[in-house]
């Protein structure tokens, strides 16, 4: 069984990790967004 303060420090760990993947993610979709727009811009098809 966990202590509080361990319960504690665990579930600060995964909103942590959460924020880590949102950010992650926030960080992908930018990037593909960019490669799109530069692929847009070069008139460079997707097959």
């Amino acid at each position: 069984m966990l202590t509080d303060l361990q319960r504690q420090a665990v579930v600060q760990h995964i909103l942590n990790l959460a924020a880590i993947a949102e950010n992650l993610n926030d960080a992908a979709n930018s990037i593909t967004k960019e490669i799109d727009d530069l692929a847009e811009a070069l008139e460079v098809g997707w097959e």
